[in-house]
């Protein structure tokens, strides 16, 4: 698995050497190009950052092609120097489509920034110094906006503890550990049975794990790993037998999309290390086969990997995993009470460029016999799935014709032989609403008194409760 993380990095370096724009006279001189829309950003993503993660990984590693290439080297200051030209006088960056000056997004880039720090530093090669300089500077400079900026979801919220525990150990600094209290001080979004709040086994999941981990770490907080270990554990009940993620009541852009457990062999490696769990280890050695590339800026596996050696062999214990099974997640889960309250704190229900993640909690059901892989979900327009080799089904639907559409099942209840799926959708439509249409409509010819008590008609008629 290393060896395939060293060339499969040496294979980056080379893509990320063919989009380095090296005109002198482009305001992306040092940048490499976002092959997606043809821009060098500063995000840690498709950004710059992730190539210089490839870059000064193969540069520092013995068994890379590249190792201490000094035309490689020359290109990493390059990029070093574009960063600083990109970062705001503020210290944020902008991914480049959204989230304009955004602390979280640079908090990514300063997870990912600073473990590349780190490794370089190691090195002890003095070309490398000018490299470093900016570096620091740039991370230096991210302080202000990480000690007061906010953030748009609940994973940004343990990014921002990971980026300032890293800027505490680099550089000593007591008010990012107090900055990190205040965040944490707000609870862990998190079930019992180990859900998060964004339902995104995809992607956000993985992401909470790992800086978490991060941030028990550099903080010092070794109880911030418990809800780690409680979503570890979940998740080996949420992939398909081909090692494909379940995605299909995802809170967040991976719904319904293919994802593989490659995000996760960080967390399982480490948890598996720390507390010799052998079903931890075994998903360690399952997403260890899933690993094609480092990953991006701020989960490079190989850089975390040159850092902490150990972690570069599992016990291969896949014979601890379970290929039958039948589990409710949320089960017993009060999500109803949460909701209750939801009117009577902070935001009082009202949010902008966000959404309330109301799903939070909602049932789920797992079931898993050899090849066959179930899942019956609430809160999302399909409520059953079904995988069985190459065969995979996404059903069923219940709608109305008229507005709301589509209506999610809310509870599930579990029965002697399979499950109770149940959901109601209401509209209301006031006295008011009605005389507004059937007035505005009064000064017309009499055909439009007739479409006003058609529609009146239907909208009496149109309330659908399954």
């Amino acid at each position: 698995m290393y060896k395939q993380l060293v060339d499969s990095n040496d294979r980056a370096v080379e893509r990320g050497i063919s989009r380095q724009m090296l005109d002198p006279e482009s305001r992306y001189y040092g940048g490499t190009i976002d092959p997606f829309t043809g821009v060098a950003w500063v995000n840690h993503t498709t950004g710059t950052p992730t190539d210089m993660c490839y870059w000064g990984a193969a540069l520092s590693n013995p068994d890379s092609i590249y190792y201490r290439d000094e035309s490689l080297l020359n290109r990493l200051l390059l990029a070093t120097e574009f960063v600083l030209r990109f970062q705001h006088e503020d210290g944020s960056i902008s991914p480049g489509w959204t989230n304009y000056h955004s602390p979280p997004d640079t908090a990514f880039v300063v997870v990912g920034y600073s473990q590349l720090y780190q490794l370089l530093q190691q090195q002890e090669w003095e070309p490398l110094q000018p490299v470093l300089n900016n570096m620091r500077i740039f991370l230096e400079r991210t302080i202000p906006t990480m000690l007061t900026g906010g953030c748009h979801t609940p994973n940004h919220r343990w990014v921002l503890c990971a980026a300032l525990g890293f800027l505490h150990e680099i550089f000593d600094l007591e008010e990012a550990v107090q900055r990190a209290e205040q965040w944490m001080d707000e609870g862990m979004d998190i079930t019992p049975d180990g859900e998060w709040t964004e339902r995104s086994n995809g992607i956000y999941s993985a992401v909470s794990d790992i800086m978490l981990i991060h941030a028990a770490r550099l903080l010092n907080r070794p109880e911030l790993l418990e809800p780690v270990r409680l979503n570890l554990r979940m998740m080996v009940y949420l992939v398909h037998p081909t090692g494909e993620i379940v995605t299909d009541y995802s809170g967040r852009q991976d719904l319904g999309s293919v994802h593989d457990l490659s995000p996760y062999y960080l967390p399982y490696a480490i948890l598996a290390r720390l507390d010799g769990d052998p079903l931890f280890a075994g998903m360690a050695a399952w997403a260890g086969d899933t690993l094609t590339d480092p990953g991006v800026c701020s989960v490079n596996t190989l850089i975390r990997l040159m850092l902490e050696p150990e972690l570069q062999q599992t016990n291969d214990t896949r014979d601890a995993l379970p290929e039958q099974y039948e589990v409710m997640l949320n089960e017993h889960f009060v999500r109803g009470e949460y909701l209750k309250q939801m009117e009577s704190v902070g935001h009082h229900g009202r949010i902008s460029h966000s959404r309330m993640h109301t799903d939070f909690g909602a049932p789920v059901a797992r079931i898993r016999d050899g090849a066959t892989s179930v899942t019956v979900m609430t809160e999302v327009p399909s409520f059953f799935a079904l995988r069985h080799g190459k065969v995979r089904l996404l059903a069923v639907q219940l709608a109305s014709y008229f507005n709301p559409g589509y209506v999610p099942m809310q509870q599930m209840t579990r029965l002697s032989e399979g499950y109770r799926l149940t959901g109601e959708q209401k509209k209301v439509t006031t006295a008011q609403s009605l005389r507004t249409c059937c007035q505005n409509r009064l000064h017309q010819p009499s055909v439009h008194g007739t479409c006003c008590l058609i529609r009146v008609v239907s909208l009496l008629m149109s309330r659908p409760s399954v």
